[in-house]
Order: C-alpha cells, then sequence, then structure tokens
C-alpha cells in the first residue's frame, strides 16, 4: 500500500458535524483525521529512515511525506470551507425558522382576533334573534287580541244591523 492510499483512505473516515458549531470562524483548528494523518506520516517518515538503505529512499519517504502533508493542508483547507459553508447554511436554516415562526405567530395572532370577532358576531347575533322571536311572539298575540277584538265588534255590528236596521 502507497502513501498515498493511506493519506487517502486517512481522509475518508468521517465524523459528522450537522448542527455542532466549532470555533470561531477564522480560528484555524485541525481535526482528529488530520492528527492521526499527521501520526501515520511521522510514524512513515521513522519506519522509511529505519528501513532506508540508502540516500534516495530516504529523499523518496521525505518527497512522499511533503506530498502527503501538503495534501493534508489541501484537506484541511477542504474540510474548514465545508465546515464554514455547513455554518453559513445551519445559519441561513435559523433564519428562515425564526422568519417562519414570526409569520406563523403573526397568522395565528390574526386568526385569534377574527375567530373572537366570529363569537361575538354569532353572541350578536343569537341575541338578535332572540329578541326578534320574543318580539314576533309578542307581537303575534297581540294579533291575535286584536282579530279576537274584531271578531266580537264585527258580530256586534252585525247583531246591531239585524235588530234596529232590519238587515241580515
Amino acid at each position: 500500500m502507497s502513501l498515498r492510499g493511506t493519506v487517502q483512505n486517512a481522509t475518508h473516515t468521517s465524523h459528522t458535524t450537522y448542527g455542532r458549531r466549532g470555533a470561531t470562524c477564522g480560528a484555524r483548528t485541525r481535526s482528529p483525521q488530520a492528527r492521526l494523518l499527521v501520526g501515520l506520516l511521522g510514524f512513515a517518515l521513522v519506519a522509511a529512515a529505519a528501513c532506508g538503505d540508502g540516500g534516495e529512499s530516504v529523499d523518496d519517504a521525505r518527497a512522499a511525506a511533503d506530498s502527503a502533508l501538503e495534501q493534508v493542508e489541501e484537506l484541511t483547507a477542504r474540510i474548514e470551507s465545508l465546515e464554514s459553508e455547513l455554518d453559513d447554511a445551519l445559519n441561513q436554516a435559523e433564519k428562515s425558522d425564526r422568519a417562519l415562526a414570526g409569520r406563523l405567530d403573526g397568522a395565528r395572532g390574526r386568526l385569534d382576533k377574527a375567530l373572537d370577532r366570529l363569537r361575538k358576531s354569532t353572541d350578536a347575533a343569537a341575541g338578535a334573534a332572540e329578541t326578534a322571536a320574543a318580539n314576533s311572539s309578542s307581537a303575534l298575540a297581540k294579533a291575535e287580541e286584536a282579530a279576537r277584538s274584531l271578531n266580537v265588534l264585527q258580530e256586534r255590528y252585525d247583531y246591531h244591523l239585524r235588530r234596529y236596521h232590519g238587515g241580515g
């Protein structure tokens, strides 16, 4: 297995950072994978130096280590960039969440007010209907009494017409 393969395999281990806030932006931190990779590179350098039988293999090992360190720096920069993008995305999501919550609170307030007005209107209509029913009941009773009185007057009138005027 080549040192390049080791670097690539060590950097493909993932550690979920969703929802986790790291150091402040601009602060330079190394992830556990980067620390592990640097340790592996140091071990590889020591092993290469111990196993080397000539200056050329040590130079090759140093070149491979330098290349690996450059890759580590590139990957660290990429990880930091991705963490920054994730933080930006999380901040945007939180901002959108707060905005949506505010709009929902406003809509709920308007709906509560509308429902209160509807209840008051319904109560007023029910009261008006009860009053109208009571008034119509009273009017009906008065109309019935007036009809009876009119009937009595008509009967008296007919009686007087027949008795005193010979009608009939």
